[in-house]
């Protein structure tokens, strides 16, 4: 048994940089430490005793284990994280099976030892997917937040807990905020749970049967919680890469739908690993958390009656032997969750802040140097229509943004804010935004108004750089824009030619403003799986300094916001120096790039596989480090490109083809 928990307020870790902390409000906080990197991920911890709390945070920290090769998972595993109650009953089943001769009756005869164990009954808490782990690094460890809230009723006293896998090393933290909840959870009742086969003979529906469910008597509010997530496949991509209707029928009527499918992989927060981390796939993506929908039934079954439940799916024939009885199949968890009535008529909150923040979920779209981007949440009965949001550094001066839209009860909107001064008030550490005056009145509840979040620096860059782009055989996918704070396209580049180096020199004034760089195939400018060919993306300075070196294997897109002429410098990309030669193999124009080398004269040379010199050239300083030779004239073959700077020598092979 393991106690471990200790109290604070949330606003002074976050000053003090505790990294799980992203963005939270002030409040007086709980935080149960389960597993920490390398302990067994299977024990039992002491957590708070049964109370109220405004809201319940899971903080699920991997990092890769350099003990082994690869460091990381290799493929992209299923990883769970459980609670399991124990019932004090117990249980036997059959331990060991051995047989014994007997010699009077020349027989064997069959030794059974049972074996007596507790009945446990098992809740899935959340549920994660590892990323393809070759050559992929997660640093000191990445964080993904999950809010735990509706098992408040199952995380109190002793906890039984079991998560992660045997491939990542994990760290896992409870943080649990004081207050009143908008409704208090109560009671969490399983439902389905299990691995289903997916097929029209028999449906889905019923392979898993329907539910007769005695609604609790003191029940407020009932809402189903729905974990699903599409895996195998039986020849036509279901159910892992096919996009399926599930719903949710009671009492004979379909009160819930969801299509089960995900899009955003390749905009991954964990891009550039060592699989098909792109591809779009059934409500999971690898390195991902799983998304957990939420179907409320309140208005259609009434406390103390009975309603029957039944969880369906699109109807699917698989191309498998055996219809219903293929490798493609859903891993479904529900549970049933009862809240007490609502504590608010009129309550605004901040939900979440999206940016600036160094929440590992977000960094896509971080480090921001305007429009920050917050999510607000109706936590009372009564429809907020507008309220007033304050924003800006704390200690500095602050922002209004006059907020109207349409909230129901629970419901949240996603608010993008605009400029504010980044710099004033003790420098650019911390954001604040503030929520009141909902529908012009005041708000009930003032612990979930405030939220506060780690402030990233930008990049800052001269008033003039270079967009260096080489593309690979998939070009018409890819597009840039500059765009300035608000939305105004500064620069922009499309139609560009395949196996093509492209080098746009870009003069900004004084500003923040973003870089985006598109693939519409979603597969970057490199993928392993795609026969596209490998192109590059940098931005360098005027004189040829590297400013910034992208990943070639980005997915759907590079985001980058940057300053000019404000702000904190950070230390520019540190990159290896090396040319790149291409098209390989090319009919006769070949280009070298020599643009990642430091600015000095250099020597090109030629040969041919007999060591012939067939192509000599001596640059300076000053002249392009990009270079086009005509080589039609030569005849067909190998080629050996060298190039020498100072005492580095850099080669290359080249394939002349006809």
């Amino acid at each position: 048994m393991n106690l471990s928990f200790k109290k604070c307020i949330i606003y002074c870790i976050i000053i003090l940089g505790f990294k799980p902390f992203m963005a939270l409000a002030v409040s007086d906080t709980t935080i149960v430490q389960t597993f920490t990197f390398g302990s067994p991920q299977d024990s039992t911890f002491i957590f708070p005793k049964p109370g109220q709390y405004r809201k319940v945070l899971m903080y699920y920290t991997l990092k890769c284990n350099p003990k082994q090769s690869p460091a990381c998972g290799q493929w992209d595993y299923l990883t769970y994280t459980y609670l399991y109650q124990h019932t004090g009953i117990l249980d036997s089943s059959i331990s060991k099976i051995d047989s014994t001769y007997d010699a009077v009756k020349k027989v064997y005869v069959k030794d059974t030892i049972w074996g007596k164990h507790e009945r446990l009954t098992r809740y899935e808490l959340a549920r994660y997917i590892t990323p393809y782990g070759i050559n992929l690094s997660l640093g000191n460890g990445f964080t993904w937040t999950y809010d735990v809230t509706d098992y408040l009723p199952l995380l109190h006293d002793s906890v039984h807990l079991s998560a992660g896998n045997w491939q990542e090393l994990l760290d896992l933290k409870f943080v649990f905020i004081s207050g009143t909840p908008a409704r208090q959870p109560y009671k969490v009742l399983n439902m389905w749970n299990g691995n289903f086969n997916y097929g029209s003979i028999p449906t889905f529906g019923d392979i898993l049967g329907p539910k007769k469910v005695a609604i609790d008597n003191n029940a407020a509010f009932t809402k189903m919680v729905i974990r699903v997530t599409g895996h195998g496949e039986d020849g036509s991509n279901c159910t892992e890469f096919c996009g399926k209707v599930n719903w949710l029928n009671v009492d004979s009527t379909q009160r819930w739908t969801q299509l089960v499918w995900r899009d955003n992989c390749a905009f991954s927060p964990v891009p550039a690993q060592g699989g098909t981390w792109i591809y779009q796939r059934a409500n999971w993506c690898p390195g991902a958390e799983v998304q957990t929908y939420s179907a409320e039934i309140t208005p259609w079954v009434t406390p103390g009656k009975t309603s029957t439940l039944v969880y369906d799916a699109e109807p699917y024939t698989t191309s498998s032997s055996g219809s219903g009885n293929s490798n493609a199949y859903y891993a479904l968890e529900t549970q049933l969750v009862y809240y007490d009535k609502a504590n608010f008529k009129l309550n605004a909150a901040i939900e979440n802040i999206l940016s600036p923040t160094t929440d590992n979920m977000y960094q896509h779209n971080n480090p921001v140097c305007a429009n920050p981007q917050i999510v607000i949440k109706n936590n009372g009965t009564t429809t907020i229509t507008s309220l007033t949001i304050a924003y800006g550094t704390s200690g500095g001066p602050q922002s209004t943004y006059n907020w109207t839209g349409n909230l129901a009860f629970l419901q949240t909107d996603t608010v993008t804010l605009g400029q504010f001064d980044w710099v004033k008030g003790g420098g650019p550490f911390i954001f604040q935004a503030r929520v009141s005056n909902p529908n012009g009145g005041t708000d009930e509840y003032a612990d979930d108004d405030m939220m506060y979040s780690h402030i990233p620096v930008t990049q800052k860059i001269a008033n003039q750089f270079i967009i260096q782009t080489k593309t690979n055989n998939a070009a018409s996918e890819n597009a840039y824009t500059v765009t300035d704070i608000y939305g105004k396209i500064m620069y922009h580049r499309e139609n560009m030619q395949n196996s093509t180096m492209y080098r746009d020199t870009i003069t900004l004034a004084n500003g923040c403003y973003q870089f985006r760089f598109t693939d519409d195939g979603q597969d970057g400018l490199s993928f392993f799986a795609n026969n596209a060919g490998t192109g590059s993306l940098r931005l360098s300075t005027i004189t040829g300094g590297l400013i910034k070196n992208f990943n070639p294997d980005f997915g759907a897109e590079v985001l980058m916001n940057f300053n000019v002429g404000y702000g904190l410098a950070i230390k520019p990309d540190v990159i290896n120096e090396y040319i790149d030669v291409f098209p390989n193999p090319s009919n006769g124009i070949i280009n070298i790039d020599a643009t990642s080398l430091e600015q000095k004269p250099f020597k090109l040379e030629i040969f041919n596989l007999v060591g012939k010199l067939v192509y000599s050239q001596f640059l300076s300083q000053g002249d392009d480090h990009l270079v086009k030779i005509d080589m039609e004239t030569k005849p067909a073959g190998v080629y050996i490109v060298n190039l020498t700077s100072g005492d580095k020598v850099f080669t290359k092979k080249i394939v002349l083809a006809r």
